[in-house]
């Protein structure tokens, strides 16, 4: 454990330390971005590694040493969870999944009472944890991007009773969702837009200047852009009636997502609108012999898109107008375990996690869950070298491994 504090406060040292002032400030933007997505257990990205929340401890990935640190400072600390110690001191212990640095802090949101989140503040190593305050987030905060200074969410309220009579003669109760802004500084909240005749709301992804959302109604998804120098929105449209997350091009000029039952990726041009297939159906059945799949975008490096491909959950590269099959899935070294998605990029490679089912709980649906690295110059060779930065010893539904 002495071996871990010293890489995590070595890191933030190194990290955070300058010769001047404005060296020393442009050394300490490394550890934060301008735009950073908070969409369930996704970590928050920055330019040097990223923060994220992993069987209820805060951890962070150092991007350069591929090394997933605890955070926390304390020297001897254990690094235990809740699950394996109630009475745990542990200053990486989190309640909540969503973490993320700002002004040299590191920002914790957790479930507070009476229809509010806190921010819980802290030393970039963990240590002095405070109070930054609540903000009305309703019955459930389901979506949330950082942007400069302000936190933009996604709430949802169940609103009084419709008057609408079910089959079991009750009046139900339909959502209300919330589209707001908490600036950081001030903590004063905004609210930008209110939806009442919606099944959900969801934020898709984007950028620091535009975020793009989906709103989904009885006859399909509705698509729109907010921009967020102005705070307006307006309605774009996208050939497909469905909805997932989007990924955003390498240049922030056009974003990728899937159509067409799940069959397709498409291409939007933001600036001419313009919509392009990017991954045909007729070049999935030169590919894969299977009829039922299903696609998932992941995204895009130096001109090459990447996207899985269900149930085979194989990773696939489409360069030019090749597609290439990695053969990622075949090397994991656990048996039986299978992709779950790409984290984050950098340019030597990239950060993905896999999971397996926990053969040994009784609960359906429990997974152990792995994090992992791999070049971008290893990622087609079949002795490529994957490096897991963290194994895990609690299971999704807080089993000890």
């Amino acid at each position: 454990m002495k071996r871990k504090l010293f890489l995590l406060t070595g890191i933030i040292f190194v990290l955070l330390s300058g010769c001047g002032k404005e060296k020393n400030s442009a050394v300490k933007d490394q550890f934060e971005s301008g735009y950073m997505e908070l969409f369930g257990t996704h970590p928050a990205v920055t330019k040097k590694g990223d923060f994220q929340v992993m069987e209820g401890i805060a951890y962070f990935t150092d991007y350069k040493n591929q090394i997933c640190t605890p955070i926390c400072n304390k020297p001897d600390c254990r690094h235990l969870s809740v699950y394996e110690d109630e009475d745990t001191q542990c200053n990486a212990v989190c309640d909540g999944v969503r973490i993320f640095p700002y002004k040299e802090k590191l920002y914790r949101i957790r479930t507070a009472e009476n229809g509010k989140s806190e921010l819980v503040l802290s030393d970039l190593d963990g240590s002095n944890p405070k109070s930054g305050g609540t903000f009305d987030t309703g019955s459930l905060l389901t979506d949330a991007v950082v942007r400069k200074n302000k936190l933009y969410y996604v709430s949802m309220v169940m609103n009084d009773a419709t008057g609408e009579i079910t089959g079991s003669g009750e009046a139900t109760e339909t959502p209300v969702w919330k589209l707001c802004s908490l600036d950081l500084d001030t903590m004063d909240q905004k609210l930008i837009l209110e939806i009442k005749d919606a099944r959900s709301f969801c934020l898709l992804g984007g950028n620091e200047e535009y975020q793009f959302y989906a709103v989904i109604k009885d006859r399909g998804a509705e698509y729109y852009r907010f921009d967020y120098l102005n705070e307006e929105t307006v309605s774009i449209l996208l050939n497909t009636g469905s909805y997932s997350k989007i990924k955003m091009s390498d240049d922030g000029k056009a974003l990728y997502y899937v159509g067409n039952d799940g069959k397709e990726i498409y291409k939007y041009e933001t600036e001419t609108e313009k919509i392009s297939s990017v991954v045909g159906a007729g070049e999935l059945k030169k590919i894969t012999a299977a009829t039922e799949i299903e696609l998932v975008i992941e995204g895009e490096h130096e001109g090459t898109v990447l996207f899985r491909i269900l149930p085979e959950n194989e990773l696939y590269v489409k360069k030019g107008t090749e597609i290439l099959r990695t053969g990622l899935s075949e090397r994991l070294p656990e048996e039986a375990a299978w992709l779950s998605g790409i984290r984050s990029t950098t340019k030597e490679g990239f950060f993905f996690s896999y999971q397996a089912n926990n053969e040994k709980s009784d609960t359906e649906g429990d997974l152990i869950n792995w994090y992992a690295y791999i070049s971008w110059s290893e990622l087609f060779d079949k002795e490529g070298k994957i490096k897991v930065v963290h194994s895990p010893h609690i299971s999704s539904a807080g089993n000890l491994l």
